[in-house]
């Protein structure tokens, strides 16, 4: 009989996104048939952030590793894989899982050193800048030789796969999230409304996530401008923190909308903040399975959302949410005035919203195929290397 493996997580933790979310997911849920220990990357800024104390009020030993330790910037990720190379022989790892483009190149050339399998999970390529794009290139180069690949969504999967990736090393495994009861959510409701002065008339849109460009938060806006033309008592809660938040600030000023639009910060328990919500908007101009879609969905709220990355395999448009191109205010805000003036609609978009979750988002069954991803690439390469 083999002993579990040993699985050294690699990921860079920047706030509290997508990828945080999921490794808490993996690390809270995983089962005892694998040891999973994280090997991150990060910055002096971020050491004390919701992550990392998360990680400690779980009791999850970790490794972290800080890109930016030489006063020479060329020579970090020198540094780095010195580094990581140090941790993982301590650790004595069977196997590699990397999430993010800096995870993956570093992964790749320990996991070569080693002698290890690798596996990726794909969240999404922004291209923000020219840096992130010569990354995000450099990235799809190193994932050709990868062990097995995971999408999360048909999308990306298909995308990769225009990029020369081999369709035989991906496997689509879509994000999950835990179906729960959500007692005493109507109390939680009326608390954060009175906390940030919103009556209990006064229809609430809400958006969680990071405050970046590829959000698509200035679209939402130009959007949420035209709203107050009619008699709509309405409110734009902006729940997270970001590069963009300045300018998102400024916008609101500019656009004469201070004191509808509300801007929250980060929160480290986004989940107290979907019952005080009318509705969900997710604007994002790129996506891969987006994890605050599904929670907001799970929570019963209706969701307006751009048809970008794997959003179309979660949502049928009419039936469990409504779907908008990306950068086009004008359907934006068609969307939104459907979904506020109609109340039968939210009814039934959110009991088939909250149905497809449990059904097919659910964190049980996604834990069981990432295993299964863990136990056929070690198989595999057991086999290769015999």
């Amino acid at each position: 009989m083999q002993p579990k493996p040993r699985v050294a997580l690699l990921a860079t933790i920047v706030d509290f996104g997508g990828i945080e979310r999921v490794l808490l997911t993996l690390l809270r849920h995983m089962g005892v048939e694998v040891e999973l220990v994280p090997v991150l990357f990060t910055r002096a800024e971020t050491k004390r952030n919701h992550f990392f104390e998360t990680l400690e009020s779980l009791k999850v030993p970790y490794d972290a590793i800080d890109v930016n330790t030489s006063r020479y910037k060329y020579l970090n990720p020198l540094r780095n894989i010195g580094e990581t190379i140090a941790r993982l022989r301590a650790g004595r790892f069977d196997l590699i899982h990397t999430h993010g483009y800096r995870a993956d190149l570093l992964g790749f050339i320990v996991s070569r050193y080693f002698g290890l399998p690798i596996v990726s999970t794909c969240h999404g390529f922004i291209s923000t800048d020219w840096r992130l794009s010569v990354y995000n290139r450099l990235d799809i180069f190193i994932l050709r030789y990868f062990d097995q690949i995971i999408a999360v969504s048909e999308r990306m999967r298909r995308d990769l796969v225009e990029k020369g990736i081999a369709k035989e090393k991906i496997e689509v495994i879509t994000n999950a999230v835990l179906d729960e009861a959500k007692p005493d959510s109507a109390r939680t409701r009326t608390e954060t409304r009175s906390r940030l002065g919103i009556g209990d008339d006064e229809f609430v849109f809400g958006f969680v996530g990071r405050l970046s460009e590829e959000k698509g938060l200035a679209y939402l806006l130009e959007a949420v401008r035209h709203l107050t033309s009619g008699n709509c008592r309405w409110r734009l809660v902006l729940v997270g923190d970001g590069p963009q938040r300045g300018a998102l600030e400024r916008s609101v000023r500019d656009l004469e909308l201070t004191g509808r639009v509300i801007f929250a910060g980060f929160q480290a328990d986004t989940a107290a903040w979907y019952p005080a919500m009318d509705a969900f908007v997710l604007p994002s101009l790129t996506e891969g399975t987006p994890m605050v879609l599904l929670e907001a969905m799970a929570n019963g709220i209706p969701v307006v959302a751009t048809t970008v990355g794997g959003v179309p395999a979660i949502i049928a448009s009419g039936e469990n949410g409504i779907l908008v191109p990306p950068a086009d205010p004008s359907r934006l805000l068609e969307a939104m005035q459907s979904v506020a003036g109609d109340g039968d609609l939210r009814k039934r978009l959110c009991a088939k919203a909250t149905d497809l979750i449990r059904r097919n988002y659910n964190v049980a069954d996604w834990i069981r195929k990432v295993t299964g991803v863990y136990t056929a690439t070690l198989q595999e390469w057991r086999r290769r290397n015999q």
